[in-house]
């Protein structure tokens, strides 16, 4: 991403094991974005491998900083919120949540923004390793949390390891 002045970014980073091994094993849907609005959909997102146990990752984020998420999708977990930057109009906002499913594809419910905001939201799925029947660790009961400025990081937050497949 190239802007026209500095600012500062954010980003939740998920480590996750046990999986394909390869990005054939992962899959991003269609990005989702809205001049503004309160209902942030990350819309449909699809494993062209089929039903396995997938991990199904929904982020959302804001173009300013001054708006929380205040709702996430339904059957989601691990609802999480970093907000960049100092103050009204200095920065952005990123949210997530995951679920583990055995489904081809999953729909989740839009997050929910706190007020209307410039908005884009995209879903990521994750198909687990070949033959493990499923399993995998998720490092963090909330996502790794890094903010930076330029290419200096200002903040990390890691909240340790949790197995979230069955």
């Amino acid at each position: 991403l190239v802007t026209a002045a500095a600012t500062t970014a954010v980003a939740h980073v998920f480590r996750v094991t046990d999986w394909f091994g390869s990005l054939a094993g992962v899959e991003a849907g269609v990005l989702a974005d809205a001049n503004s609005g309160t209902s942030w959909d990350p819309g449909t997102i699809s494993a062209s491998w089929g039903a396995e146990d997938n991990l199904f990752i929904a982020i959302a984020c804001g173009t300013d900083d001054d708006v929380s998420i205040t709702g996430y999708p339904t059957s989601y977990v691990g609802g999480s919120f970093t907000v960049s930057g100092a103050g009204e109009n200095a920065g952005c906002e990123v949210g997530s949540a995951w679920r583990a499913l055995n489904a081809a594809s999953d729909n989740p419910d839009a997050f929910t923004a706190a007020s209307s905001e410039t908005w884009g939201a995209q879903g990521i799925v994750i198909r687990p390793a070949a033959g493990a029947g499923g399993g995998g660790i998720f490092e963090g009961s909330n996502p790794v949390t890094a903010i930076f400025h330029g290419s200096t990081p200002i903040t990390r937050v890691y909240d340790g390891p949790v197995q979230i497949w069955p």
